[in-house]
Formats: C-alpha cells, sequence, structure tokens
C-alpha cells in the first residue's frame, strides 16, 4: 500500500528555493542553457534528487524568465561602454541589483563598430539584410568612408573625455598633465 499524505515517513515539507539555488539557475539560464538542463542542478534538500519539472517552473519562474534578458542588457551595456570610452559601465546582477563600474576604459574600434552593426544595422556592403522573413532594403545613406569617419569622431570624442579628465584629475593632484598626442584619429593612424 502507498504512503498517504501525512503518514510518518512520507516528506510533505514544500520545496523552498535558496538564494543559492535562485543564483545557479539564473546563471545556467542566462547563459543560454536549456530549463532542463537548470532544473537538474537544482537538489532538494529532503529527498536528495532533482525537483521536478512542475516544482522547478514554480518555483524558480522569474530566474527563467528574466536571466537571459538582463544577460543581454549586461552584454549590451559593457559592449556600448567600450564603444564609446564610457567610464560608467552599469550591469545588472542575477539578483536585479545593478552595479556600477567605475572605472576608464579606453574606447575601442572592434567594439565601435560592432556596437554599430548589431544595434544601429550597419553592413558592410550594400547587399539586402534579412530580418526574419522581412527584407530589410532601405539604405542609411552613408557611404562607408562616412561611417569609418563617425566611428573614428566617436572614439576621438571619448579620448577627449578620457584626457580632459586625467588632466582634471593632475591639476587635483598639482602634477602636470600627460605630454604627447591624445588624438587617435584617422589620420594619425595613417589612413
Amino acid at each position: 500500500m502507498g504512503k498517504k499524505k501525512g503518514d510518518p515517513g512520507n516528506n510533505t515539507t514544500p520545496f523552498s528555493a535558496t538564494d543559492e539555488q535562485r543564483k545557479i539557475v539564473a546563471n545556467v539560464c542566462g547563459a543560454g542553457l536549456s530549463v532542463d538542463d537548470a532544473r537538474k542542478l537544482v537538489i532538494n534538500r529532503n529527498t536528495g534528487k532533482a525537483i521536478t519539472k512542475p516544482t522547478f517552473l514554480k518555483a524558480f519562474r522569474e530566474e527563467i524568465d528574466l536571466a537571459l534578458l538582463k544577460r543581454k542588457v549586461n552584454v549590451a551595456n559593457t559592449v556600448y561602454g567600450l564603444a564609446v570610452g564610457q567610464r560608467e559601465v552599469v550591469r545588472i546582477l542575477p539578483s536585479g541589483d545593478r552595479e556600477v563600474m567605475v572605472e576608464a576604459v579606453d574606447p575601442h574600434a572592434t567594439a565601435a563598430i560592432f556596437y554599430c552593426k548589431a544595434m544601429l544595422g550597419w553592413r558592410d556592403h550594400d547587399a539586402p539584410v534579412l530580418h526574419g522573413r522581412e527584407e530589410v532594403a532601405e539604405h542609411d545613406g552613408l557611404t562607408d568612408t562616412q561611417r569609418t569617419h563617425r566611428i573614428a569622431a566617436i572614439l576621438e570624442r571619448g579620448r577627449e573625455r578620457k584626457a580632459g579628465q586625467a588632466a582634471e584629475q593632475a591639476a587635483g593632484n598639482g602634477v602636470d598633465a600627460p605630454a604627447g598626442p591624445t588624438n587617435g584619429s584617422l589620420e594619425d593612424a595613417g589612413a
């Protein structure tokens, strides 16, 4: 005869997720792995086995729904910060908290080009770009040279901002600002 609810030896304590388990699920789902892979890593303390799929979906609904979105926001903020030499890079932690990293970063040309292609729809040639089933044929009206100059201008503004901050910091410390070229334009690179 099977055990009934309330019988001695039958564990009827409902599953309760720990903060550590929530972090694990957020990291696994945020990395793009399957919900079932994440479920296998959550062990019920009472049974010593992975929890059932219905229990998992009920207990970790928020982590499953938001983890990948939070990861994408984190990556997008990081790429944008690298592209423009932004001092503050905001990251959204798996817990939902925001972390502001305050550190100087040099503008990064590869990140700028990637950002422009991925987020602004720029491309290397005039071939139509397919988005799902819809063909996008309109052109932004810029030549490759104009795009290159626009990216160089963005990078230059970042370098100027960084040089200005360094000068302000040096002035506050009573030290002369570093001498030398701070202009990283295409002309200086021999382009």
